[in-house]
Formats: structure tokens, C-alpha cells, sequence
């Protein structure tokens, strides 16, 4: 959690509300971490390696991921970082009507 999204949370939900407010926030964020391990490895393990064994004598492939073990995982935290930064990018654009200002307090 970002000190901004602190700071929004904090001056923006009333005292009595913050506990549970956070115990949600806290609950679903803690929850899918064992959820996104389990689908990124079984994401490494059926997909990308295969993947990458199938086409990773391309040269393109073989360039920006390596050949053999682990290329698989690198193609998969590439296209990670990607669709990432994809939804960060279209949220951010979508978000902006949003304004945090001092004067709402």
C-alpha cells in the first residue's frame, strides 16, 4: 500500500469504521497471494514453458527470454510486466475524473 492511498484512507473513512475498513482491505489483499502463486506456477508449468520449448528456437524468443529451463517463467513475468502496466494505463485514464482534494476534509 502506497502512503497516498494512506493518507486518502485515512482522512476519508470515519475512526470508528478504519478497523474494519483496513481488516477487509488487508483480508483480500493477503488472500490472493496463495491464489496468484498457485495460478503463476501452473501458468509456467502448462503454459509458458511448453511454450517456449515449442518456439523458443525463434530468434526474437530466444533473444529476449534465453532457451531451456526457466525461459518459460521469463516469458511469464514479461507478459506480467506488460499487462500490467497495460491496465495501470487504461485505469489511470479511466480514474481521472477522480480527485483527491485537501478541501473535501
Amino acid at each position: 500500500m502506497s502512503t497516498n492511498e494512506e493518507v486518502i484512507l485515512r482522512s476519508s473513512i470515519p475512526v470508528e469504521l478504519q478497523e474494519r475498513v483496513y481488516a477487509c482491505r488487508n483480508t483480500l489483499q493477503f488472500f490472493t497471494i496463495p491464489i496468484g502463486m498457485f495460478f503463476g506456477g501452473f501458468m509456467v508449468d502448462n503454459v509458458c514453458e511448453p511454450f517456449m520449448v515449442r518456439y523458443g528456437h525463434l530468434s526474437y524468443l530466444n533473444m529476449l527470454f534465453g532457451f531451456g529451463k526457466g525461459s518459460g517463467a521469463a516469458l511469464m513475468m514479461f507478459i506480467l510486466g506488460v499487462s500490467g502496466s497495460l491496465i495501470c494505463i487504461i485505469m489511470g485514464r479511466k480514474l481521472k475524473r477522480y480527485q483527491y482534494r485537501e478541501d473535501m476534509l
